[in-house]
């Protein structure tokens, strides 16, 4: 649990480095677990990947892709749309900025399904909606990514893996992270929103910190093992009711610790 205490931390240092840095200088490079620095860029991508050179983009074609610098969207436009299965995107320690009116950060186009789907390694701030939006999409994987400052959700996903993120948001926000398939979510702290972490079909969620919720750390559906998790500062000042951990139908709720969550 002292682990889980210290990755707590890790939220602070990460947000204030990505507001500092865009309020000086517009850009942030370091990514939400201290990567080295991105490789230099060329015309032709780094290591035969594809650049993605200005906000929207829209893939519709399978491949792998990667930022060579921070890109801002437009008002009224999401930053990156995906249209097609098989795809990598890696942020590359950029970061993905919104702008006022801004949609979603990664999502895919229509709201349709897609699978096989891959974000990592960078940031993505200030959007008008959700940071990641791949809820209808399965076997996904997202790992190593700072969403902050996004107003829906943080991090929305369908089956498949959300590892190794930090997700600070607003308490008028939805949920830090949510996953709408079976998924296991590990290793992640998320700061603010009104729910910490949701597994809304069941899932897995271990080795998690949750603080600042405005009415619940974690959701978990029918069939959620959720273990080794802390939640703390629930509802502290907003009106209830508030929960730590709430669950649904047969789960799994195991090793964890619940403090300071507000009388509803």
């Amino acid at each position: 649990m002292t682990a889980l205490r210290n990755r707590a931390a890790w939220i602070v240092a990460a947000v204030l480095a990505l507001l500092v840095a865009a309020a000086l200088a517009g850009v942030v490079r370091s990514g939400p677990l201290d990567p080295p620095g991105p490789p230099a860029s060329s015309p032709g991508g780094i290591d035969g990947r594809i650049p993605i050179p200005s906000l929207p983009y829209i893939i519709d074609t399978p491949g792998s892709y990667v930022l060579t610098r921070n890109l801002t969207g437009s008002s009224g436009e999401s930053g990156i749309l995906i249209g097609t299965n098989n795809v990598e995107i890696d942020l590359n320690g950029f970061t993905l900025f919104g702008a006022g009116g801004s949609v979603d950060g990664v999502a895919t186009r229509f709201n349709a399904p897609f699978t096989n789907i891959t974000v990592r390694n960078g940031a993505i701030a200030f959007w008008g909606d959700d940071g990641i939006d791949l809820a209808v999409s399965s076997n996904i994987r997202i790992d190593g990514v700072t969403a902050a400052g996004n107003a829906g959700s943080g991090i929305e996903t369908g089956t498949g893996t959300v590892s190794d993120c930090i997700v600070n948001g607003p308490t008028t926000g939805v949920v830090g992270v949510r996953a709408f398939g079976a998924a296991t979510i590990s290793n992640c702290v998320v700061q603010g929103y009104g729910t910490g972490f949701a597994l809304n079909a069941g899932g897995i969620l271990r080795d998690c910190v949750t603080e600042g919720a405005r009415f619940s750390g974690i959701y978990g559906g029918a069939r959620s093992t959720i273990t080794g998790c802390l939640v703390r500062d629930v509802g502290a000042v907003f009106d209830g009711p508030h929960n730590g951990i709430t669950v649904e139908g047969t789960s799994l709720v195991k090793d964890n610790v619940i403090e300071n969550v507000a009388d509803s």
